[in-house]
């Protein structure tokens, strides 16, 4: 009787050790939703100087992405590539939206620059920003230059002789056709060779978006990325996978994209569930649900 007992302690032991390991094998970074709601929450307005524009450390700069069925998510679109920038958003406290580009319901996030694995360091070239989608598909210069329907207003900003919100408020509403406007915007300017006027350029960009409240909650901010190289998404600072809370298809599609990218790289990358602010005063949320996940 004795040895029975200590046989079944035996087998207790070894199946609550196994237990043990099958729970705490990754099921990839459970901490990154503080992760991120913490960097929602972090309202700078750089990263140390002027030459550190906010998005480099703070915030959430992400991807919105189609279903990916028989395309991989992390590739620039046949369009990104033809104009030479990729759209991105910009997700903080002080830069809410509440709907991604029409009709996507998952997408992924991007690392902060001073904060992303040295092999990945260099993988997005942020170009400019818009407070509003900037309509960029009909704009020159990599989707950050003049708009087809206005040549002259819708420059840089920099170049236009606008530095602050209030002078892009004031320039913005000289378009008296309110469904023109994104069209007219002129981009700040956040190029790394911008130096010390590129972090100032972010900041002002987002100041705007307090200028023009509903525009900004209902159509999301844009910043441009130089488009990258076609399947190289081991050299991507790509952080996380995120679907819109409660949506199932969401959450189907993210996980292919998911089990593609850890076949392609070898890299276990979590998903986070984002719930997006439903008014000027709400908040956006990042949760981390293990069940979500389909690859360790």
């Amino acid at each position: 009787m004795k040895a029975l007992h200590i046989l079944l302690l035996m087998v207790l032991l070894v199946s609550g050790c196994t237990r043990h390991v099958d729970e705490s094998s990754p099921l990839v970074n459970p901490g990154i939703a503080s992760t991120l709601n913490n960097r929602y929450n972090d309202i700078r307005q750089n990263c140390g100087d002027d030459s550190k524009p906010a998005f480099l450390c703070a915030g959430v700069v992400l991807r919105a992405t189609g279903d990916s069925a028989g395309f991989d998510f992390w590739n620039p679109s046949p369009g990104s590539v033809s104009r030479g920038g990729v759209s991105f958003s910009y997700l903080r406290k002080d830069a809410n939206f509440t709907t991604t580009v029409t009709g996507t319901v998952k997408g992924y996030i991007a690392y902060p620059v001073l904060q992303a694995p040295p092999e990945t360091a260099k993988g997005f070239d942020y170009l400019c920003a818009f407070p509003i989608d900037g309509a960029t598909a009909n704009r020159t210069d990599r989707g950050c230059g003049p708009h087809s329907y206005y040549p002259s207003q819708s420059r840089y900003c920099s170049v236009l002789g606008i530095t602050t919100a209030e002078k892009f408020y004031a320039h913005y509403m000289q378009q008296t056709n309110p469904s023109h406007r994104k069209f007219y915007q002129c981009s700040f300017d956040i190029r790394d060779a911008s130096n010390a006027l590129a972090g100032p350029a972010f900041y002002q960009m987002i100041r705007s978006m307090k200028m023009i409240p509903r525009e900004a909650l209902n159509d999301q901010n844009e910043l441009v990325v130089r488009t990258w190289a076609q399947n190289i998404p081991s050299q991507l600072p790509i952080e996380a996978l995120f679907y819109l809370e409660a949506n199932s298809a969401g959450l189907t599609q993210v996980r292919h994209d998911q089990t593609r990218f850890k076949a392609a790289t070898g890299k276990a990358i979590p998903i986070v569930r984002l719930k997006l602010p439903a008014n000027h005063q709400g908040a956006a949320l990042f949760s981390y649900d293990p069940a979500d996940q389909v690859v360790r």
